[in-house]
């Protein structure tokens, strides 16, 4: 079944794009290639790229006409200063490929992405971590092993009208994922997720553009939790391995019967967007967009006895961006604004009223400025990042919450040209908390809030310091493409850990090393 809704999906999102391969122009020429990797390699072009892709009223504004690469990508990790449900070790690969074009007057986009992700290992999280706000789940104290594949399909197309003044465009993304951990409890999660986008945009003159967005959204995920050993959930001897419902935030209850450790999370979506853009020749050119999205989340398991409610979550997002492009000469600048704010309120079906609040807020700002001459580019790039978030549980009487900076500074070089470059990067951070809250009842101390609570609230609570540095190299191959190698490693410090004066069995480690490996190609 799954299978065939991927084969479906590839064939709907991406018939369009086969027009890449058909096309009487020829895209594997190394004139195009040039094009795609100084797109590719460039900071400020790479920003507004990935802030285009978020929307498909920025595809004929902010995209480049045609621009194509495959890149393969690995990463590994390894360190104990991670969240609780964070996982020890990490391996993944990565192929994605993605590309502009135009048809005529229509212009396109797409892309494809395939990770396999390999955590060992991880705790009190039988989820596929793009929900983690959730208060609905499973988990148990004791380590898994958990193996995820994720297919990522993106496609958008817009048309301009009216000599231009008029801008139509549609969008679509659909994942496919599948996550499951290789001993008990061993959780087995089937998801996916599809949204679409339909934008409209008008141009008031030639330095004002408005536009309207619409969006849409469904999706499901599906967890089962089974054992291959009975005695696990039989036996009172391994309370390690006992299946625990989370079911806002604090102690759970053991889930142990088979009929019991299953449901399905069915989500609904629905959105708008609204967006400004103004063009100046002396300050440049800004892209304002805003959207606000509800998210409804239903828990429940259906037999043929019909459907069993465990719990409903909606969610409440409003995301405001402010980017901003302007050239001097030879240096050109490049910023990013957004705040970010996520609510989320259950409804449970125990109590039948709402229990858990989660809130999330997110503000950022980063700039590049580049430097070009001949042969050399220099990137230097500045990013401070303030988040907050609390979770609060009435009924076990849970409010915890933080506030922390993080700052990022980096600085980097590309020598060279198309046909033989070399570039070096390096970044540092460093993050510092600001305020918290702790009220925890002590009575209720058990596994999860050993184990979850405590650590996450001295995760959070630390400070750290951090860097990485990357290099790359590039040169042409085959004579119609474009090809670079790049490696990076990082490495994070922890500073200083809040004492708290509880029973600690679980808490962060010192640090955390991360490396990872890719080649490029643009044609």
């Amino acid at each position: 079944m799954m299978n065939k809704k991927v084969k479906t999906l590839v064939a709907t999102l991406f018939s369009p794009l086969m027009l890449f391969a058909q096309s009487k122009q020829d895209f594997t020429s190394l004139n195009q290639a040039e094009k795609s990797f100084n797109h590719y390699t460039d900071s400020i072009s790479v920003l507004s790229y990935n802030f285009a892709k978020e929307s498909s009223y920025y595809l004929n504004s902010l995209m480049p006409d045609k621009v194509s690469r495959i890149s393969l990508l690995y990463d590994f990790q390894k360190g104990h200063y991670i969240p609780s449900q964070g996982a020890t070790k990490i391996n993944a690969g990565t192929l994605l490929t993605e590309g502009t074009t135009k048809v005529g007057t229509i212009k396109l986009f797409g892309s494809f992405t395939y990770k396999k992700t390999i955590e060992d290992s991880t705790r009190f999280s039988h989820q596929t971590r793009n929900n983690s706000s959730t208060p609905y789940y499973f988990g148990s104290p004791a380590y898994v092993h958990y193996e995820r594949s994720i297919y990522t399909f993106k496609a958008m197309a817009g048309r301009n009208f009216f000599n231009n003044k008029l801008n139509i465009a549609i969008g679509t993304d659909y994942k496919v994922g599948n996550h499951f951990s290789t001993n008990d409890p061993r959780g087995d999660i089937g998801e996916y997720q599809f949204d679409l986008i339909g934008s409209l945009g008008y141009s008031i003159s030639k330095k004002i553009k408005i536009g309207l967005a619409f969006r849409n959204g469904y999706g499901q995920e599906k967890i089962n939790v089974g054992y291959k050993n009975p005695r696990y959930y039989e036996s009172s001897v391994y309370p390690m391995y006992y299946n625990h419902l989370i079911n806002g935030y604090g102690e759970g209850k053991p889930v142990l019967e088979a009929n019991n450790r299953v449901y399905t999370d069915n989500q609904t979506r629905d959105g708008f967007d609204a967006y400004l853009d103004i063009s100046s020749s002396s300050a440049g050119n800004f892209y304002l967009s805003g959207n606000y999205i509800t998210e409804h989340q239903r828990y429940f398991h259906s037999t043929v006895d019909g459907f069993t409610e465990f719990s409903e979550y909606d969610l409440n997002k409003i995301n405001v961006n402010l980017l901003w492009l302007k050239n001097l000469n030879s240096v050109r600048i490049g910023a990013l604004l957004n705040y970010n704010d996520l609510v989320g309120k259950d409804f449970n079906m125990v109590f039948k009223a709402n229990n858990y609040i989660y809130s999330g807020n997110n503000i950022s700002a980063k700039i590049f400025l580049n430097r070009s001459s001949k042969k050399t580019a220099y990137i230097h790039f500045l990013q401070i990042n303030k988040n907050t978030e609390a979770r609060v549980d009435g009924v076990k009487a849970n409010d915890v919450s933080f506030d922390n900076l993080l700052f990022v500074a980096g600085t980097g070089m590309r020598k060279g040209n198309i046909n033989s470059f070399f570039g070096l990067n390096i970044e540092a951070q460093y993050k510092m908390p600001l305020n918290d809250t702790f009220k925890v009842l002590q009575t209720n101390e058990a596994y999860f809030t050993r184990y979850v609570i405590y650590h996450d609230y001295l995760y959070n609570t630390s400070s750290y310091i951090g860097g990485s540095i990357t290099g790359a190299y590039g040169l042409p191959i085959f004579k119609t493409m474009q090809a670079t190698f790049k490696i990076n490693a990082g490495y994070m410090q922890r500073l200083e850990q809040k004492a708290l004066n509880r029973t600690i069995i679980s808490e962060p480690g010192e640090d955390r090393f991360s490396s990872n490996l890719s080649l490029n190609l643009y044609f």
